[in-house]
């Protein structure tokens, strides 16, 4: 079996092959590394308000965390909250 070793693609053909620009590549990271960052942030608050209360659901939590969230300009609804609450693990 022969495997040939290919020569590597600059980001900007790969870009231009899919269609989209490397402005576009690199804007499209830092806003899934910005919403990573803020659902880390409202995932430690929400394990902060649970070791206090334990059994405390999603809608009030929602409500508890709507300050800090404003604080931090994060931008989350009560749906990707209960998403975000139903990927995490204790």
């Amino acid at each position: 079996m022969n495997v040939e070793q290919r020569q590597p693609r600059s980001i900007s053909s790969l870009c231009s092959l899919l269609g989209y620009s490397r402005q576009g590549l690199y804007k499209a990271q830092l806003k899934q590394q910005k919403h990573c960052y803020q659902q880390e942030l409202v995932v430690q608050q929400v394990h902060q308000f649970r070791k206090q209360q334990k059994r405390l659901g999603g809608r009030k939590l929602h409500f508890l965390l709507a300050p800090f969230m404003k604080q931090h300009n994060i931008d989350m609804g009560r749906d990707a909250l209960f998403t975000l609450l139903a990927n995490i693990s204790y």
